[in-house]
């Protein structure tokens, strides 16, 4: 916990102090022990407390109603049963949708669990600026998780021209790293 609070701090947040990130991460793994810490949970918490600098409790709050009412404390539970469902639910929406991506995603011998699953457990936070993190957020608070699906196309579909063009190594680099090296608008 403590390190990722550390990576955490630097990357996501200009304002609070990492001991309340780690504060926060603790406490959460306290309360949700069925769960405990999960590496991706630092990502949920440092935007909500980029949201709410100076609650913490709610910040704390918050963080508890997106992993309980919101269904994502079922994606992080003992063997991910939840974000196995999703990722395969992802491909299959890929394919219908987007079926130039998902022949050159085949071709690479790619599914969503390579360059998704960080996409689903953070709610985009560890892959896209704050700003559109936020708006992403609050979308996703009031129509659900096909917010999350309908972001996670329209970024796929920006590269539609592009993936097919990349050998195989290229194309990994390149999924794991394209939302962090462009300029995204919710």
């Amino acid at each position: 916990i403590l390190l990722d609070a550390f990576c955490c701090h630097g990357r996501n947040s200009s304002s609070h102090h990492p001991n309340e990130h780690l504060g926060l991460l603790r406490a959460l793994a306290t309360r949700l022990y069925d769960i405990g810490y999960c590496q991706s949970l630092n990502f949920i918490v440092a935007t909500l407390i980029g949201i709410f600098p100076d609650d913490e409790a709610t910040a704390f709050n918050c963080a508890l109603a997106l992993l309980l009412r919101h269904n994502l404390a079922d994606m992080y539970r003992p063997k991910f049963p939840k974000l196995g469902v999703v990722v395969w639910q992802f491909d299959r929406i890929v394919e219908g949708f987007l079926p130039q991506v998902h022949t050159a995603l085949v071709r690479h011998g790619v599914n969503s669990e390579y360059y998704a699953i960080q996409w689903f457990l953070t709610l985009f936070a560890s892959d896209l600026p704050q700003n559109a993190v936020r708006r992403i957020w609050d979308r996703f608070l009031v129509a659900g998780w096909r917010v999350l699906v309908q972001v996670g196309l329209a970024l796929l579909y920006t590269i539609q021209d592009v993936l097919p063009t990349l050998d195989t190594c290229e194309a990994l680099s390149y999924l794991k790293k394209f939302t962090r090296t462009r300029e995204c608008d919710a």
